[in-house]
């Protein structure tokens, strides 16, 4: 039996009690309930606060013929692997329930429960970005130490410059697996690798930081 087509996903959600259920306001994001399709992509509903620039995406996608939550902060992007579902009835009594926290991870405001790891790196308890300034030329700071986020691959995301006009960011990262600290840009929304910020520890990061950062926004081609 053939799977149905993402037109005829979004033809039945007019009947799903999930969708009429849903709060219209978590923590300062509204509901939005678009049921636009992008490709293989069919974006369910959506819980949005613009002025930070994040939100909670429900999507479709029949790429693997699933329901998934997609995490979505500036330019960053990421499926919630967690909670991949055939079934919308599964999808819903799992996630129903977790759309507060789900809504939290990605709210750039408030801080993080990043794991022992992360706590043993000494960033939630790094003062470096108190003098990190609000725009380096055309980069304005979106994401400080303090309120890092959890992103993919073992990764967390706690520093972030991004251009939103030209869609060029510089971002760091903390990956646990490698136990490194790196950093990585996107030219255009293309990313691309750099192995400029490297670094092993939070002094060496700082040493980096001082010597490079602004230099590396003010020429960043």
């Amino acid at each position: 039996m053939s799977e149905p087509s993402i037109e005829e996903i979004r033809e039945a959600l007019d009947g799903w009690e999930f969708l009429k259920e849903l709060p219209e306001e978590i923590n300062g994001f509204t509901l939005h309930q678009d049921r636009t399709i992008d490709g293989q992509v069919l974006n369910i509903a959506s819980y949005r606060n613009d002025a930070v620039r994040c939100r909670l995406d429900i999507t479709y996608t029949s790429e693997t013929f699933d329901y998934v939550p997609v995490k979505i902060a500036g330019l960053h992007q990421c499926r919630d692997i967690r909670y991949f579902f055939r079934s919308r009835e599964r999808f819903a009594e799992h996630v129903k329930d977790k759309l507060p926290a789900l809504v939290h991870d990605i709210d750039i405001r408030t801080r993080h429960d990043l794991g022992v790891i992360i706590k043993e790196t000494g960033l939630p308890e790094w003062t470096y970005g108190e003098k990190l300034p609000e725009k380096i030329g055309r980069f304005g700071l979106f994401i400080r130490p303090e309120n890092a986020i959890e992103y993919i691959n073992g990764s967390i995301i706690f520093l972030d410059y991004t251009d939103f006009a030209t869609g060029d960011q510089l971002v760091f990262l903390y990956n646990r697996f490698r136990d490194e600290f790196f950093a990585e840009t996107k030219h255009a929304l293309k990313p691309d690798n750099i192995t400029d910020f490297d670094a092993k520890s939070l002094p060496q990061l700082e040493a980096l930081l001082d010597e490079k950062l602004e230099g590396f926004l003010l020429n960043f081609k």
